[in-house]
């Protein structure tokens, strides 16, 4: 099988022999009934019905001044296709009304204007107000009150002073928030690093319950929330993405209820359960721009993780141009003596000296502790994977093979002891020489019995002389070279001969297993292994005993 996986802006070709045991998970996004809309039409659609609220246009009457939230350049939201309907309806609501575009960069470094144009477009770039957050610049916050978590709410004065606070994006699943989205552009998108840091406490990454996918019980997700109300943002309009990022469903309206109703709809689509859990699980990051660092690559490898089992290597796809995407995140891993000795640090800051990319970094050791981790990323920063504890490969076939050869070998000692051989050849091996003997012994005893028939044949001769009157000969030595029975013999040396060889065969054959189960769990390649069995193997000169004892008599 050959497919191509998302990395970059090119895409990765993956070969995969039809003969070995793999499964395919990806999102039913592409199962989804096909309309006949285009992306523009689908966004318009979902602003024309928006769901608990009423249309942009009405909320915009008698505002002056208007914050739309935009996502930055880590996010692949269709802009192009929602922004400019969101401008045109608060100006038909209010056509004076001041209206700022506020990128919300999060934790994120700074949108670059190259990357504003790929987004809005060289018009709107250039003929709107841009602003771009900075969760570093306190002096640029505004608190407006105490999270559920404790954590103070500090958000940028653009939109702490906004009368009508609004907002873009788009809905996926998210590795601890359960799904992106919503009242995400408020918490972090907006929020000073103090907020962020708060909310991404190591005790709320620990929950169970932030994970991808899940709500009900997210200690993160409840704080976002509480932060989308306590904001003020009142309506949103958020679109789920194909794999080619086209968008194919929109939700607009009421910031929670419309989110609401875009994470149950794309729920119902991007669930998958593997049938069991692999041995080698293979993850991108979606490609450019998701798969621009390996911050945020840690996304895409808890896909694989899920995947996996515990002792399972995740190769992860992600071309990682940017590099690791975070200090903190690239310092903690490379100078840490142990993921399970970081993680045990982690567990011990309080919320309130959580600190930066600390969050990221803690998801990785929970990867690390328990699976080996190899990156497909490009030839630039793969020195610098290295240092973080990263295994690297040129390409995807390439880490496929290493990966191979490290399960294989493990796979080839437990499948040796879990079908009992060692058992079996002593069996065998007891059985050959049981047959050995009794053939010694039938072969001994058709000696004796041709013995005694040439005898007995000697003696009848000499009998027919004297009842005809003549002189009886003497009993001549039988040739035991000669005769029916030498030729039975012959074929019963022979049979000996190949079992002998046989159970020489099956004691060295129990002497590499032993070795075999030996080397379960070691560094030595499978290669290294099956060519040193090989050589210990290897045909053996008789020596004069040995082949004195097999010759044939």
């Amino acid at each position: 099988m050959d497919m191509k996986l998302p990395f970059s802006t090119t895409g990765m070709m993956l070969h995969i022999d039809d003969s070995m045991d793999y499964e395919v998970l990806s999102s039913s996004i592409e199962s989804m009934p096909k309309s006949d809309k285009t992306e523009d039409e689908i966004v318009l659609e979902a602003m024309a019905h928006p769901i608990g609220s009423p249309k942009l246009s009405e909320l915009a009457k008698g505002k002056e001044n208007v914050v739309i939230i935009c996502s930055d350049h880590t996010r692949p939201v269709p802009s192009k296709h929602i922004i400019p309907f969101m401008l045109k309806e608060i100006r038909e609501g209010n056509p004076d009304a001041k209206i700022t575009l506020l990128i919300a960069t999060g934790f994120h470094r700074a949108t670059t204007r190259e990357e504003l144009v790929g987004k809005f477009g060289e018009e709107i770039v250039d003929n709107e107000c841009i602003a771009i957050h900075d969760s570093q610049d306190m002096d640029a916050m505004a608190n407006i009150g105490t999270l559920p978590s404790g954590a103070p709410l500090l958000i940028n004065k653009i939109a702490a002073n906004a009368d009508l606070l609004v907002s873009e994006g788009f809905i996926e699943t998210h590795f601890f928030a359960g799904f992106s989205g919503g009242r995400k552009s408020i918490l972090p998108g907006v929020s000073s690093k103090v907020t962020v840091l708060g909310n991404h406490c190591s005790k709320f990454i620990d929950s169970p319950y932030s994970r991808t996918g899940i709500l009900e019980g997210n200690p993160i997700h409840k704080d976002m929330i509480a932060a989308s109300k306590m904001a003020h943002q009142k309506y949103i309009v958020n679109v789920i993405i194909d794999a080619d990022k086209k968008v194919v469903h929109a939700v607009a309206g009421d910031a929670i209820e419309a989110h609401a109703a875009g994470c149950k709809f794309l729920q119902d689509y991007c669930q998958v359960v593997p049938k069991k859990a692999a041995d080698i699980a293979i993850s991108t990051n979606g490609g450019y721009p998701l798969d621009q660092n390996m911050y945020q690559s840690v996304k895409g490898m808890t896909a694989a993780e899920a995947a996996a089992k515990d002792d399972g290597i995740l190769i992860m796809v992600s071309n990682c141009g940017d590099g690791h995407g975070g200090e903190g995140f690239y310092e903690a891993l490379k100078n840490c003596s142990s993921p399970a000795d970081l993680m045990a640090e982690i567990l011990k800051v309080p919320q309130d000296q959580t600190k930066p990319d600390q969050w990221e970094y803690q998801i990785q050791c929970r990867i690390l502790m328990q699976h080996k981790v190899i990156y497909v990323m490009c030839e630039e920063h793969r020195k610098m994977a290295q240092e973080m504890g990263f295994t690297v490969a040129n390409d995807v076939n390439e880490a496929l093979e290493m990966a191979i050869k490290e399960k294989g070998k493990d796979a080839l000692a437990s499948a040796v002891k879990g079908m009992h051989l060692t058992q079996g050849l002593q069996k065998l091996q007891s059985s050959l020489h049981t047959v050995m003997l009794s053939m010694d012994q039938k072969i001994d005893r058709l000696g004796s019995m041709a013995e005694e028939l040439h005898v007995a044949k000697g003696h009848l001769k000499n009998a027919f002389l004297k009842m005809n009157g003549k002189d009886t000969a003497k009993i001549t030595e039988r040739n035991p070279e000669q005769g029916i029975i030498f030729q039975t013999q012959k074929v019963l040396f022979q049979s000996m001969r190949s079992i002998h060889k046989l159970e020489q065969k099956t004691e060295r054959l129990q002497q590499q297993i032993g070795k075999l189960e030996e080397r379960q769990g070691k560094q030595a390649s499978l290669k290294d292994t099956l060519q040193e069995l090989r050589q210990e193997t290897a045909p053996r000169q008789l020596g004069k005993k040995e082949k004195q004892k097999a010759a044939i008599r």
